[in-house]
C-alpha cells in the first residue's frame, strides 16, 4: 500500500497492536487508543504480544497477564479503560523460536482472532501497529485491515534481543503500511528513506502539566519520565548528592 491516510476519516473500528500492557506507565499507546475511542471509534487494544524471551524479572508481569486473562477488564491499575475501548491480554508465545512461531500461528493467534470477533471486531478495521515481529505481522495480515498505521516509537533494530529476522519483518510491515508516524528526528529520518508517507508526532504532556508551580529555589535538575527496574538509580542519586536536583 502506498497511500496516505485521510485526516478527515474517522475509523469505525481500530485495533491497536501494542508493545505494552494497558496498566503500564501512561504513554502514546494508551493516549492514541483513548483518543480514537473519544472520537467515537470502537477500539480493540491488544496488549504486548512479546518481543524477546522472558527472564526472571518478567515473572510479576507474566503473572499479572495470567490474572488479566481470567477476569474482565474495566479498570487496570491507575489507567481507567474509557468507554468504547476493550483491552485484550493475548495468550501468545515470544516470536523468537521456530516452534513458538508455529504454535502462535496454529493455535494462539486463531484464538485471539476468535476472541476479537466475539467482541464485535469486523474485517476491514483500521490497525495501529507498534512493532514488526512475526506475531504482529501475521496478525495484521489476518485482520485484513482497511488501513495500517505504523507508530514507530522505538528503534527496535538496535535492541540487544532483537530477532535475527526483524529487519525483514519490518520491511514486510512497511509494505502493508499506509502511514508511518515517528516520535523523534532520528526515526523520522530513518523511515523517510523507507516509506512515502511519514510524519512526526513527538512525545508530549497534557497542558495541565505546565500549570504546576515550579519548585522554589534557584533552578537545578528535575527528572521527568518513566522509571523502571532497568534504570540505574545511582546516576540520579549522584545528581541529587551534588545539589543539582530540586524535585
Amino acid at each position: 500500500m502506498e497511500r496516505a491516510l485521510s485526516p478527515a476519516k474517522k475509523p469505525e473500528q481500530v485495533v491497536v497492536l501494542s508493545t505494552i500492557d494497558w496498566d503500564t506507565a501512561w504513554q502514546r499507546h494508551q493516549i492514541f487508543a483513548s483518543a480514537f475511542a473519544a472520537a467515537g471509534s470502537e477500539v480493540f487494544f491488544v496488549e504486548n504480544t512479546a518481543f524477546r524471551n522472558p527472564v526472571w524479572r518478567d515473572l510479576p508481569r507474566l503473572w499479572k497477564r495470567v490474572r488479566n486473562i481470567a477476569r474482565p477488564r474495566t479498570v487496570s491499575g491507575a489507567n481507567e479503560i474509557p468507554r468504547g475501548l476493550r483491552v485484550f491480554s493475548p495468550q501468545v508465545l515470544p516470536p523468537t523460536w521456530s516452534l513458538f512461531r508455529w504454535l502462535n500461528s496454529r493455535f494462539f493467534l486463531p484464538k485471539l482472532l476468535r476472541d476479537l470477533g466475539k467482541a464485535g471486531l469486523r474485517p476491514g478495521a483500521d490497525c495501529v501497529v507498534y512493532v514488526a515481529t512475526a506475531t504482529t505481522l501475521e496478525l495484521t495480515r489476518r485482520l485484513k485491515p482497511g488501513a495500517v498505521l505504523y507508530d514507530c516509537a522505538s528503534n527496535f533494530r538496535e535492541h540487544p534481543s532483537v530477532p535475527a529476522d526483524f529487519a525483514a519483518h519490518e520491511r514486510a510491515l512497511l509494505a502493508l503500511t499506509d502511514q508511518v508516524v515517528c516520535d523523534s528526528e532520528f526515526l523520522y529520518a530513518q523511515k523517510k528513506k523507507e516509506h512515502l508517507f511519514v510524519e512526526k508526532i513527538h512525545q508530549g504532556v497534557p497542558s495541565d502539566f505546565f500549570r504546576v508551580p515550579p519548585p522554589e529555589g534557584d533552578g537545578g535538575f528535575c527528572f521527568y519520565g518513566t522509571w523502571s527496574e532497568g534504570l540505574d538509580a545511582r546516576h540520579v542519586d549522584a545528581l541529587a548528592a551534588a545539589g543539582l536536583m530540586t524535585t
